[in-house]
């Protein structure tokens, strides 16, 4: 898949509000943002929810920090 159809695609889940804004250059997430949250939000689904509970369940590590912080968005990530 092309990096052009990547972001078609991208953009369309982030008009549908399933997706953070996908043209940030944010790799890393502030102190405090609530990825326990969204992680939550995903635990319920059928095909990925099992992962999600397992990182409830004591598996979750904070992302590793990226290079860059446009100081607009945080990095992409899954909204429900």
């Amino acid at each position: 898949i092309s990096s052009g159809r990547t972001m078609d695609i991208a953009e369309k889940l982030y008009q549908q509000g399933f997706l953070s804004y996908p043209r940030t250059e944010t790799d890393k997430f502030k102190d405090g943002f609530d990825l326990a949250a969204l992680i939550n939000e995903q635990a319920g689904h059928p095909e990925w929810g099992g992962f999600a509970r397992e990182l409830q369940a004591g598996g979750f590590q904070w992302p590793r920090d990226g290079g860059h912080d446009d100081q607009a968005h945080p990095p992409i990530h899954p909204l429900k």
